[in-house]
């Protein structure tokens, strides 16, 4: 009985060593990136990440809010179609209201039919150019107003043309309105969302016309939240918008291409907030060695605490400005990215000799006045041809063949 008890404790006792050393080993191996985040996250210095979403004005009229949700990239043009006229009367709706369970808006809204030959049309030949003939925009909200005038005229919607044998999509459509383009007038309200206050007119809908778009959205509608700001910005009291939503899995030239198409420098927009953060972050951070600490770890996860500190260290002896130590971070995570997947069962870090090299090559690159009294190591000589010849891409050289 007591030989089962004693052999008990010590089996146990192994036990919990092992439980240690396992959450030692998982602890070692995954902090190097949780950590870095979670100090980053906690003292606030947090480097751009393109998690965030931003915004961007086009032009006059026309504006770009970009959403980063999870695998999901959100393109949300908005343009303000100021220039068309809009007839608005009282509707019937403190009747209809009553009597129905559809809710009415309170007013009758009619959009000119210049619109849909201007702004919405023109899409269907996007379409083709950027993904083939192919793909359509479906047709899920329209209708539109038959008649001689604004104040003579009935009313057609997307399932009454369907019927008619009209093809239901964008390009059917415009097919119909090209056929009776004399006797449509425009369009009106075809659904209205009292508790977001919109009043949509026409939607259209694609899914999946390329491997990197989930959908493409095209739908015109007002709000009435906003009107008060429509008001104040154009002095018109109804005014609509045309907003175009993709919902993308990846930016790729298709995307970029199909946004060039719908008026959008999608490369400009880029530079211009590449330029801004850039230098936000390096004021922010070349004052204060913790703050660049913490920018670093975050930055460049694959690097780890003692990488940075050796980093650090060698741009003081280097005098490297924050270019310089950027770049060092770059030339050394490259560097152990090779040597990661040229030996996958080994994790690379690098030397204080590679680290050295780095900086001395990104202090020639920036054109870093080296002291005198430094030292040329033959050593660091020799890396620093190798970073040229392997990384010649990265550093904007091209080395002889």
């Amino acid at each position: 009985m007591g030989n089962n008890r004693i052999t008990s404790i010590i089996v146990l006792y192994f036990l919990r060593k092992l439980f240690y050393f396992l959450l030692l080993y998982n602890y070692v191996r995954n902090s190097g990136v949780k950590l870095m985040f979670w100090v980053s996250k906690k003292q606030g210095y947090e480097a751009y990440s393109s998690e965030r979403s931003f915004y961007a004005s086009i032009d006059k009229y026309t504006s770009l809010a970009v959403i980063k949700e999870d695998s999901h990239t959100i393109f949300i043009l908005k343009k303000d179609l100021v220039d068309y006229k809009i007839h608005v009367h009282a509707s019937e709706a403190p009747m209809s209201n009553i009597l129905s369970s559809e809710q009415e808006p309170w007013e009758t809204v009619i959009a000119h039919s210049e619109i849909l030959e201007k702004e919405v049309f023109p899409l269907v030949d996007i379409l083709k150019k950027v993904f083939g003939n192919s793909k359509k925009f479906k047709l899920k909200l329209v209708r539109l107003c038959v008649g001689s005038d604004f104040t003579d005229y009935v009313t057609i919607d997307e399932s009454d043309l369907t019927r008619q044998g009209v093809d239901p999509s964008l390009e059917g459509l415009r097919t119909f309105f090209q056929a009776n383009k004399d006797i449509i007038i425009g369009f009106m309200v075809r659904k209205y969302d009292p508790r977001q206050g919109n009043l949509t007119f026409l939607e259209c809908l694609t899914r999946y016309p390329a491997r990197e778009i989930y959908s493409l959205k095209l739908t015109i509608l007002t709000n009435i939240a906003q009107r008060g700001t429509y008001t104040l910005k154009y002095q018109k009291p109804f005014g609509l918008q045309k907003y175009i939503i993709i919902d993308a899995k990846e930016i790729t030239e298709k995307i970029i291409k199909l946004l060039f198409m719908l008026g959008v420098n999608w490369s400009t927009i880029i530079l211009r907030r590449s330029y801004g953060i850039k230098d936000w972050t390096k004021a922010e951070v070349q004052e204060d060695k913790n703050k660049l600490r913490n920018f670093l770890k975050v930055k460049y996860p694959q690097l780890a605490s003692e990488d940075i500190e050796q980093i650090l260290r060698a741009a003081e002896e280097h005098g490297l400005s924050f270019e310089g130590i950027v770049l060092t971070a770059e030339i050394l995570t490259h560097q152990k990215s090779m040597k990661d997947r040229l030996n996958e069962y080994e994790e690379f870090y690098p030397s204080k000799i590679d680290i050295t090299a780095a900086a001395s090559l990104a202090a020639d690159l920036c054109g870093t006045q080296r002291s005198s009294n430094m030292k040329v190591d033959p050593r660091v000589e020799e890396r620093k041809k190798e970073f040229i010849k392997f990384f010649d891409k990265l550093l904007g050289l091209h080395t002889e063949s």
